[in-house]
């Protein structure tokens, strides 16, 4: 049985019978807190009569909607599941009857997604609608070749008929080429106000707000403004405090008193003898006199501050011959700030008086609005007929036509209202207004059950509107009986204690009403909830990561390594220790055990076990341009990875059937018919392609019948191609998209062809696909290759790409790579959240037209004759609100980040670098610099939210609280370690190891009783061991020679032999390697300083290429998991090594592993030697016990069986296997 805490079993029985009645509930979920279990555990309650409660309905009188068909096919599940135990348990014939019943029930249930069941309520009702039942739903590229097509309809006839208003529109907003930038803002505005119950009283509105009624001052622009100026005049005031208190630090040698220094601010003039000015100079004059200038405008109106803000000057400030020179840049850091970004940013706010402001609105920006509104309406009336012609609509249309229904048929509203018992919506903070105008319409105003997580709302994109769920939070009562309750789940039982609090940490100095929308307070935290998770482990404390970037001057080579391969290695660096070191995360094992009635139960156990790549997730806000460096990274630290991104139509084999498709329409088209030809479907190389081309000059069709008219191998291939080109053309006037397809698929054999590949299933399925598509294209309506083409190119254009076929479940052992959108409602054992230095993508407040729901249109003042556009106040207001209303988003969107780990945490950040010009230079960069601005940010308890509000990365949230706070670890990771990383193959630690204090205890206390033995070494290398068992001492062989060494004499074999391994550790195993490419290599070594020219010239790149070459390599390529070069450090008894017959004391036994791999379900170890000999005999004997060595610490640290030893000798490129 589930244990409940007080507050989920609140949300589960609040507003039955027993309880009092019903009553509308707003459960405030966090994240982890079980909602989706409690909301089942309230159906099923609904469902069942108990000892308290005899009441119960059918499942059908409930209404349970959710956003994504996945998680109403869940909750379905979840129910029946519910019910299946309930009947299992049951004895009283009443209750298995009951059960039965409503097991029955439950798969016609409305169990559903908001779209399905508006849906299906249209259907049902499309008589009082007077629409056709057999509509169907335009999606996708679909709907947009349809708003093209009404468009393209509606501008053509406006044009002829020369509209006056249309053709302002069209001067102010295109670009004198084309009118697509009034195509694109048409639809924009179209598309926004959807989500609104009225779109057409929404735009109609906010157009009239343009006239003022109660003047430029009582407008909502203003007053937004107003509020915003005191922000910034609030933050330059702080930030100004702010560089005093650093130079009071200094000069005082203590922190002030609070308030001390804006008293010091507002006091006399700076003179000598004051402390301060002997020690700062200009520097504390001219915070001083910026301070009091900005401060005298707190108390002035609108064009008092427009007036002032323009009068201000600021003096010049001089570093010369002050005390403190090392802390002038952040002094003068927050100066600048105050005096160009912030009254900058003031003096656009406050952008003119109160008179220039009316007249610039109702006398520009009203007429421009009121003709955008205008066409957008023609637009909409224009579309709803093409709409009509083929029976089609648009989900929003199903939504609109839904609360139509219920608001002008009161009848049917009242027969749904009767219907439902309850409606319970999951994921609310989603939901927007049009979508609360449906429930409302048909709750009766006491049986609305609502959960969700304001702190999870990042679905802006999405028309969500957070803002719906915040209204009942801020006024839902908490106290029971109420007739609109709030219950809060605050235990998390998905973390550990440690993730929780870093996540707490964070968000309590981060997120708050201003920033985030939300304040974060004793609601809103976080608190574990499953106890039985072992005692706080430094181990799992999240980790805050900053690598410091290449130095400015770092090079061309290291340049090519940019920040997202920099970060990519690091964290496949992590990951490997994670794996080799036997991080330990929790897992659960079922067993079956005696129940009470004789029978068995199922019992779950926790256990501890090593991680796998599985249990990891690499988070970022968009992968879509560093998911190839993050495989190719992984891949070489031995970690396979799997990331869904859009690249569909960048696999191989969907361009070269787009390509085919393309010259069937028109051959003319160079670029994808030289593809189709270098293609298996055309089987052209290179050098018949250079052939043809030289036959004509222009298209290389052209060159192409030119080339097929000669009687040569050449041209008979040419003509094949034409042939078949020219048949497949004469298909595609009568076939569909679709049959054209598969017909392309079997002629050209290319279907069967990508079968037979690596990956063949899954490029089928690709192909597969694309055939599906074509088949929805022609659904629609629309026919032809041409608008198939254009059909693509939509989807292709509007960033739709479809996901590859993946062959991928849940099992399998990879490391996940997916965005932090992706990631809501999973959760993981390990996250990294990466890229976080990366700033915030936003172009919604960029255009000449910008929308908000509540402030309405931000418009420019454009004039096209006199070449200007100005924002206007609307602009600035509505430009301000989007941009704060998405900081707050990209906050909640962190905390969805930071809420996915289970046991452990690690954010990562690629910094600038150093500059490294001079001393003082590097001093004041890189990451010291980027620590200075984070100690500024988090100076006291917690973040101003007017800094949050500034911020454009998640790590300028993150790094300064890591920084100071406990629950974080902090580091900075410079770029050299990550270049020169080289992994310690570590035996795992038992998990019982970890937790017995007693046993560490009693080691720490042991005497050991062999005092002869004293003298074992605790670590010895493999060579060293064999030194010690003859007696003889250890050879220091140097990897390079000294320089005043270099010239006299030929290379040494060691050496020699070092620069082969050098080689082979920097170049990994491939197919098909050449040996330019080694001596690339070898060249790039030479160049780095890492191999001598002597050296390079004694590496014999024959041989090498005959070891790439070989059967060995062969088999590392097929294995796919292959380790090189790998340190190993592993713990044997000394009598196990041969140092003393009587003693289990530990020695470490550590040395080098040059190379590995899985294959056969063991390892297979190998070993490479450049040893001269002239029989190989000798060789394997001697090096028999190295290898035997090396197989046995393997074996202790995988936990597999090496199965077979391998001896590659370079002398002769002989192999031994042992």
């Amino acid at each position: 049985k589930t244990r409940w805490t007080d507050d989920q079993l609140a949300a589960i029985y609040t507003g039955k019978a027993a309880d009092g009645g019903g009553c509308n509930i707003l459960v405030n979920a966090a994240a982890g807190s079980g909602k989706t279990a409690v909301l089942v555990e309230r159906i099923i309650q609904k469902l069942i009569p108990n000892a308290q409660d005899a009441s119960c309905i059918d499942v059908d009188r409930l209404l349970v909607v959710t956003f994504t068909n996945a998680a109403a096919a869940e909750m379905r599940q979840r129910v029946s599941d519910a019910l299946a135990r309930e009947l299992a348990a049951a004895e009283d014939v009443e209750r298995v009857r009951l059960l039965k019943r409503q097991l029955s029930l439950v798969h016609s249930a409305d169990i559903t997604t908001i779209d399905s069941f508006c849906l299906k309520a249209v259907r049902n009702y499309f008589h009082l609608l007077h629409i056709d039942p057999n509509f169907t739903i335009a999606t996708g590229a679909e709907l947009e070749l349809m708003k093209d097509e009404a468009m393209e309809t509606l501008f053509d006839a406006l044009y002829e008929e020369e509209n006056g208003d249309f053709l302002e529109l069209a001067c102010l907003y295109t670009n004198g080429r084309d009118d697509e930038g009034l195509r694109e803002l048409v639809k924009e505005i179209y598309n926004f106000t959807r989500s609104f119950p009225d779109p057409r009283g929404w735009m109609e509105e906010k157009r009239d707000m343009f006239l003022l009624p109660e003047g430029a001052q009582g407008s909502a622009w203003m007053q937004d403004s107003i509020a915003g100026k005191d922000r910034l005049i609030g933050a330059a005031l702080q930030t100004l405090e702010d560089a005093l208190a650093a130079m009071a630090r200094a000069s005082l040698g203590r922190e002030p008193a609070p308030g001390e220094a804006a008293r010091l601010m507002e006091q006399h003039p700076a003179e000598k003898g004051d402390a301060l000015f002997d020690d700062w100079g200009s520097y504390y004059q001219a915070v001083k006199t910026d301070y009091q200038a900005i401060a005298a405008l707190r108390g002035l109106d609108w064009d008092g501050i427009y007036h002032a803000v323009r009068r201000l000057e600021f003096g010049r400030i001089n570093a010369r011959g002050l005390k403190y020179r090392e802390l002038t840049e952040g002094v003068k850091e927050q100066i600048n700030t105050v005096r160009k970004k912030l009254t900058g940013q003031l003096r656009d706010v406050v952008g003119r008086t109160v008179a220039e402001t009316e007249a610039q609105l109702r006398e520009h920006a009203y007429p421009a609005a009121r003709k955008l509104v205008w066409l957008t309406e023609r637009f909409e009336d224009a579309l709803a007929e093409l709409k009509d012609s083929k029976n089609a609509l648009e989900f929003s249309d199903i939504e609109h036509l839904c609360l139509e229904l219920f608001e002008n048929n009161p009848e049917v509203a009242a027969e749904f209202r009767g219907r439902y018992e309850e409606i319970l919506m999951d994921e609310y903070q989603d939901s927007n207004a049009l979508q609360e105008a449906i429930f409302n319409a048909i709750s009766r105003g006491d049986n609305l059950f609502m959960v969700g997580d304001m702190k999870q709302s990042i679905y802006r994109f999405r028309s969500a509107d957070p803002t719906i769920f915040k209204q009942k939070n801020d006024t839902y009562d908490k106290a029971p009986g109420a007739k609109n309750r709030k219950i809060v789940l605050s235990r998390n039982f998905r973390s550990r204690r440690e993730v929780l609090d870093g996540a707490n940490a964070v968000f309590a100095r981060v997120m708050s009403e201003r920033a985030g929308e939300l304040e974060y307070d004793a609601d809103q935290r976080l608190y574990l909830g499953d106890e039985s998770y072992e005692q706080a482990n430094p181990s799992y404390l999240p980790e805050c990561c900053v690598i410091e970037g290449y130095p400015k001057n770092a090079g061309e080579e290291l340049e090519k390594l940019d920040k997202t391969r920099l970060e990519a290695r690091f964290i496949a660096q992590k990951i490997r220790e994670l794996k080799e070191t036997g991080f330990l995360v929790r897992d659960f094992e079922t067993r079956m055990i005696p129940a009470a009635d004789g029978g068995f139960r199922e019992e779950k156990k926790a256990v501890y076990r090593p991680v796998q790549n599985r249990d990891i997730v690499i988070l970022m806000s968009s992968h879509r341009s560093a998911a190839d460096v993050y495989r190719q990274e992984l891949a070489a630290y031995g970690t396979e990875c799997f990331v869904e991104t859009g690249g569909y139509f960048e696999r191989e084999e969907v361009k070269t059937v787009l390509a085919l498709v393309k010259i069937i329409g028109n051959p003319y088209q160079d670029i994808p018919l030289l593809a189709v030809l270098r293609s298996p479907i055309g089987g052209f190389d290179e050098h018949m392609l250079a052939q043809i081309r030289t036959r004509h000059e222009g298209a290389f069709y052209k060159a192409l019948k030119a080339a097929s008219k000669e009687d040569t191998p050449l041209g008979r291939r040419c003509g094949e191609f034409i042939a078949r080109l020219t048949r497949w053309r004469r298909y595609s006037k009568y076939m569909s998209s679709d049959k054209l397809i598969w017909t392309l698929f079997e002629e050209t054999q290319y279907y069967m062809f990508c079968g037979a590949l690596p990956e063949g299933d899954a490029l089928q399925a690709n192909l597969r696909m694309l055939f599906e598509r074509a088949k929805l294209f022609e659904k629609s309506g629309y026919k032809g290759l041409f608008n198939f083409i254009r059909y693509i190119n939509r989807i292709r254009r509007k960033e739709e790409d479809l996901s590859a076929a993946c062959m991928l479940g849940e099992q399998h052992d990879v490391v996940r790579i997916m965005t932090i959108h992706k990631s809501k409602g999973l959760e993981f054992p390990i996250v990294f959240l990466a890229g976080t230095a990366k700033e915030f993508y936003s172009r919604e407040h960029t255009g000449s037209v910008i929308l908000h729901k509540d402030l309405g249109f931000g418009m420019d003042d454009v004039n096209f004759e006199e070449s200007y556009r100005i924002p206007t106040l609307s602009k600035t207001a509505v430009a301000a609100a989007i941009q704060r209303e998405g900081i707050s988003e990209e906050i909640r969107k962190l905390y969805v980040a930071l809420t996915r780990a289970k046991e452990k945490l690690f954010v990562t950040a690629v910094v600038d670098g150093r500059n490294m010009e001079d001393a003082a230079a590097c001093a004041a960069s890189g990451a010291a610099a980027r620590e200075q601005k984070w100690d500024r940010l988090l100076a006291g308890a917690r973040m101003d939210p007017q800094d949050v509000l500034a911020v454009r990365t998640f790590i300028d949230w993150v790094a300064p609280v890591a920084r100071k706070d406990e629950t974080w670890e902090y580091a900075v990771i410079p770029y050299e370690e990550v270049l020169d990383y080289r992994p310690v193959l570590r035996e795992p630690a038992a998990a019982e190891d970890a937790e017995d204090i007693g046993g560490l205890l009693e080691q720490m206390e042991y005497r050991y009783p062999y005092e002869e033995i004293e003298a074992l070494p605790t670590k010895v290398s493999v060579t060293g061991l064999k030194q010690l068992k003859t007696g003889r001492a250890e050879e220091l062989t140097l990897r390079r020679r000294p320089a005043f060494m270099e010239e006299q004499g030929p290379v040494r074999a060691a050496e020699a032999g070092t620069a082969v391994h050098l080689v082979l550790q920097k170049l990994p195993p491939a197919a098909g390697m050449e040996e330019a490419v080694i001596k690339q290599c070898i060249s790039d070594l030479t160049t780095a300083q890492e191999l001598t020219e002597a050296e390079a010239a004694a590496v014999d790149t024959e041989k090498l290429l005959r070891y790439y070459r070989s059967d060995l390599v062969r088999r590392m390529l097929e294995s796919g998991k292959v380790y090189r070069e790998v340190p190993f450090e592993a713990a044997f008894p000394a009598a196990g090594l041969g140092l003393h017959p009587d003693s289990g004391e530990p020695v470490i036994l550590q040395g080098m592993i040059d190379c590995y791999f899985e294959e056969d379900g063991g390892i297979t170890l190998v070993d490479y030697k450049t040893d001269f000999y002239r029989h190989k005999e000798e060789l394997a004997e001697k090096y028999r016990v190295q290898l035997e060595l090396y197989a046995r610490a393997i074996e202790k640290i995988t936990k597999k069986i090496v199965k077979h030893k391998i001896l590659y000798l370079f002398f002769g490129n002989d192999v031994i296997e042992y």
